[in-house]
């Protein structure tokens, strides 16, 4: 039911480097930021606590998302000065 509700999968992580765990995090955190953006416009001058509540949410899933952006870009940045 939730995964239906949601329409974003959960993987389990299978292999244990950073890099593989980075990326996964950053495809659910994209998929979060969709299904905020889908209920603020679902919610947008119809319900206006849910659409400030999912908007703040949303928020910081981008964050989120710009922080596993850089720190894969800083972990490849360190792995090719080698």
């Amino acid at each position: 039911m939730w995964k239906k509700t949601a329409k974003c999968k959960y993987e389990a992580p299978k292999d244990p480097c950073v890099h593989k765990l980075l990326e996964q995090n950053l495809d659910a955190e994209r998929c979060a930021i969709a299904r905020y953006q889908q209920i603020c416009e679902m919610t947008e001058g119809k319900d206006y606590v849910t659409f400030h509540m999912s908007r703040e949410i949303l928020e910081e899933e981008v964050e989120h998302e710009q922080e596993i952006e850089d720190y894969i870009t800083d972990i490849e940045a360190a792995y090719n000065k080698k």
